[in-house]
């Protein structure tokens, strides 16, 4: 009978170790980065107003720089085997007929 209690208790406390291991892992879904992209956002908003004050004629800038940004700073992962498009150019493309 004392086997048995063993058995279950160890059961029990190997259990509970797993599981309490486990819980101290960080969640997969979790967003990590969300202070270097604001600021990378910024960075890169500021960059493309730039381009369109000095490139873009009766562009808004303002929605320029916004759609451009989002679509720059855009974390997207890319198969290798594949050739992509610039993604600045995109980005200013999309931009230039949204705004």
């Amino acid at each position: 009978m004392s086997g048995q209690f063993a058995l279950i208790f160890y059961v029990f406390v190997g259990s509970a170790t797993v599981i309490g291991g486990i819980s101290q892992l960080p969640a997969l879904t979790e967003d990590t980065s969300s202070v270097e992209v604001g600021s990378t956002m910024q960075i890169v908003m500021s960059q493309e107003r730039s381009f369109c004050e000095t490139y873009g004629q009766g562009v808004d800038c303002q929605c320029f720089a916004e759609k451009s940004g989002q679509i720059i700073t855009n974390e997207n992962s890319r198969d290798h085997r594949y050739l992509y498009a610039d993604q600045r150019d995109l980005a200013r493309g999309q931009a230039l007929n949204s705004c």
